[in-house]
């Protein structure tokens, strides 16, 4: 049986972590423990009132109420935003998105895809591929789009960028940039 003690565990009511069957028997299903050990805090936490200092596994898990109820409407949000841009693509994406509905191109690519924080402008989940058009409004947000493509590739995904102009006037060059790129990652 495990102490309350053991591996830094306390009894609390703040943040949960269920004992697992396998890992402890003998320990009853509803009891729960609180992690005791240091680490930073947590990114969605500032500036919020949350001022408990969150571990790996807490960080990973977000096993916190408050951030299980943050984390959801967060995700309702990106999904509502995606929405919204689904119905307003600019000129240069809704070329884009007729050569690429229907795996066209031999993978099925989706349409204001969010992924962790970010909206992408298209995306092949099979292929962990993202195509991002740049129109005008990304000019001078370079540093921000730098930081945007690190999150995404952070996640595993390769992002392509297209600038709109290309799209509009050059598609043929566009699609045989996209068409590499997944043969390429196939290999």
């Amino acid at each position: 049986m495990i102490a309350n003690g053991a591996l830094g565990l306390r009894p609390s009511r703040a943040v949960w972590v269920r004992a697992s069957r396998e890992g402890a028997s003998r320990v009853p299903r509803a009891v729960t423990y609180r992690i005791h050990t240091v680490g930073a805090r947590h990114g969605a936490c500032a500036g919020v009132g949350c001022a408990r200092i969150h571990t790996a596994r807490e960080e990973q898990t977000m096993s916190h109420p408050f951030h299980n109820r943050y984390e959801q409407r967060r995700q309702a949000l990106l999904q509502q935003r995606a929405r919204e841009l689904r119905w307003r693509m600019t000129a240069s994406e809704q070329r884009l998105w007729q050569c690429l509905v229907s795996s066209k191109l031999g993978v099925a690519f989706r349409r204001q895809y969010v992924i962790g924080e970010r909206i992408a402008d298209f995306a092949a989940p099979a292929l962990r591929l993202v195509v991002e058009v740049d129109g005008s409004s990304h000019a001078g947000r370079r540093h921000a789009d730098a930081r945007r493509e690190r999150e995404l590739q952070s996640f595993g995904y390769r992002v392509i960028r297209l600038e709109a102009e290309l799209v509009l006037r050059r598609l043929p060059l566009a699609l045989a940039r996209i068409t590499e790129t997944v043969a390429e990652l196939r290999r």
